[in-house]
């Protein structure tokens, strides 16, 4: 449809992406997978937009210090692109797999208690019920509505809530309670 001289479109069904790799300024993935039933997607010009309903999978996903593999989970997509690129993605995600290194390994000088949650951090699943991810050109946030469970190998439990509205993560900051059930 064209409307005063520019160029409207809508598409309405399934849809599916397979990426081997996905970069932006805070954030990889590998292997990524994003398909819909009921994807909606439209356009302007050169502005495009889609969203709907997604489920997700993902072989890996790094920010700096921070990563999941065997990633999986369901959500709702908001993707704009209209000369930058806007994704928020609105979702439950699992991890059979991940690690975060931002205390450090463990070593002689930590007390018992530093070392053990240090371990605890270095190898464990994750079950985030409700997070939600945006990227906006350099800019890569996510805030938790639900606390994140990290379930260590070694044993207990690590629960990871927001303090208020202040994001998990924004371009390598943050601010979470957490606390630590370990064996």
């Amino acid at each position: 449809e064209r409307s005063q001289g520019q160029l409207r479109w809508r598409l309405d069904g399934a849809a599916a992406l397979d990426a081997s790799a996905l970069r932006s300024d805070g954030l990889q993935a590998r292997a990524l997978s994003l398909s819909s039933t009921a994807l909606s997607v439209g356009g302007r010009d050169e502005a495009i937009e889609a969203t709907g309903p997604v489920v997700v999978r993902a072989d890996d996903f790094l920010s700096g210090d921070f990563r999941l593999q065997d990633v999986s989970g369901r959500g709702d997509l908001d993707l704009i692109s209209d000369g930058r690129l806007a994704v928020t993605l609105d979702a439950e995600l699992t991890s059979a797999g991940g690690g975060w290194d931002a205390l450090g390994s463990p070593s002689a000088d930590d007390v018992p208690q530093m070392a053990a949650l240090k371990n605890s951090l270095g190898d464990f699943s994750l079950s985030a019920p409700q997070l939600a991810i945006r990227v906006a050109g350099s800019e890569t946030s996510v805030r938790l509505v639900q606390p994140v469970e990290l379930r260590p190998r070694n044993g207990g439990l690590v629960s990871v809530a927001a303090l208020g509205e202040t994001p998990v993560f924004r371009n390598g900051q943050g601010a979470a309670r957490i606390v630590a059930e370990l064996p």
